[in-house]
């Protein structure tokens, strides 16, 4: 029923087509608002705050892994001595 008025209304009126300076006005408009500023400084702070959890991962597993290889090499050398 409504898919069939709206293609009355197509075929009856005709297709108006907005001006390009308008159109770029508009999204230049929009890309500058507030909302969208603040959306891409938060997904900034997100990428940054997810990047340094990783690197603090990686130097966890890599400070571990050498702390295992030294305590290792204390233990071998205890037992060697008696």
């Amino acid at each position: 029923m409504v898919e069939q008025i709206e293609n009355k209304l197509l075929d009856s009126l005709p297709r108006i087509l907005p001006r390009p300076e308008f159109v770029d006005k508009l999204k230049s408009r929009l890309a500058e608002s507030p909302i969208f500023q603040r959306r891409r400084e938060s997904g900034a702070r997100l990428v940054v705050v997810l990047i340094g959890l990783l690197i603090g991962f990686l130097l966890y597993i890599v400070g571990r892994s050498l702390f295992m290889k030294s305590s290792r090499k204390e233990q071998e050398a205890e037992v060697s001595k008696t």
